[in-house]
């Protein structure tokens, strides 16, 4: 039987949001099949993985996945005797942060790797879930997804957040050691997210409808920053655009933007997810 992976970045927080949008969004679905889906949490960033990847001198994330039994020890259990585990899965997803102010790992000539230019890597590589992966980032991480509370009417009004903090580039830049003024330190987002919209703090406490309103706050981000004629399933597109438009700022920023909308977009496509939420 085809299974699908989920490879969360995290243990506790986006592993508890899956298993609490999934039966509202698509209910009845293979999402919510506990025989068909298999999660594993990676708990490190994505620059790690691409290391980790690059390393193994290809990019097969189960292969990798399984080289660390006791780190994953349902994933082997989940592999039938008689599949190889390429078969096994037809579809794996990859949920990531953007991470932008993360360490980046030391390259063998010793200089440091450029996220940016990793992140662009595997993107353009783990673009279909059911060739080598999907990989879906959320900006600037995980808690994006409490963080819109209005639905932009244009990109003048797409909520931004500062995304490199110690390693803005902007030397001149006032607020470069300010840990309030210049984000995302990882437990300053945090709790920025939960003051700003404490009802969303415990993910089983938000109701069907408000789920159906963030889902909306994050689909139609991804429409301005793509424009009319762009594609908002297109991860790559989504991160060439804030590349080009925040994250080349002087002082870096990024769109918010939550990558759980698109699993589900990928997974049901735009017109069925779109009626579903109006439905909540």
């Amino acid at each position: 039987m085809s299974k699908i992976l989920f490879l969360f970045e995290g243990r506790e927080y986006e592993p508890d949001i899956f298993e609490t949008i999934s039966p509202l969004i698509a209910p009845g679905s293979n999402f919510v099949n506990n025989d068909k889906v298999v999660v594993c949490e990676y708990c490190t960033h994505i620059y790690a993985l691409y290391s980790k990847l690059k390393a193994d001198d290809g990019l097969d994330i189960v292969g990798l996945l399984l080289e660390q039994p006791d780190k994953f020890p349902h994933l082997r259990e989940a592999i039938d005797e008689n599949t190889s585990p390429q078969e096994t899965f037809e579809a794996i997803y990859l949920l990531f942060d953007y991470d932008g102010h993360v360490n980046m790992p030391l390259m063998d000539d010793g200089s440091h790797l450029d996220g940016d230019v990793a992140l662009q890597e595997m993107l353009n590589f783990f673009d279909n879930a059911s060739v080598n992966g999907k990989l879906l980032i959320s900006y600037p991480m995980v808690e994006a997804i409490k963080h819109l509370s209005s639905v932009p009417s244009s990109r003048e009004d797409i909520v931004t957040t500062k995304c490199k903090g110690p390693h803005c580039p902007n030397m001149d830049c006032e607020n470069r050691f300010d840990r309030i003024a210049c984000p995302p330190i990882r437990a300053y987002y945090k709790s920025h997210v939960n003051i700003l919209n404490p009802q969303r703090i415990k993910s089983e406490k938000i109701s069907s409808q408000e789920r159906g309103h963030i889902f909306k706050c994050h689909l139609k981000v991804a429409e301005l920053l793509c424009g009319t004629s762009g594609n908002i399933d297109s991860q790559i597109e989504i991160f060439d655009v804030q590349l080009r438009d925040f994250i080349s700022k002087s002082c870096p920023q990024v769109a918010v933007l939550s990558s759980f909308p698109f699993l589900f977009l990928d997974f049901m496509g735009e017109t069925s997810l779109r009626r579903r939420i109006d439905e909540l």
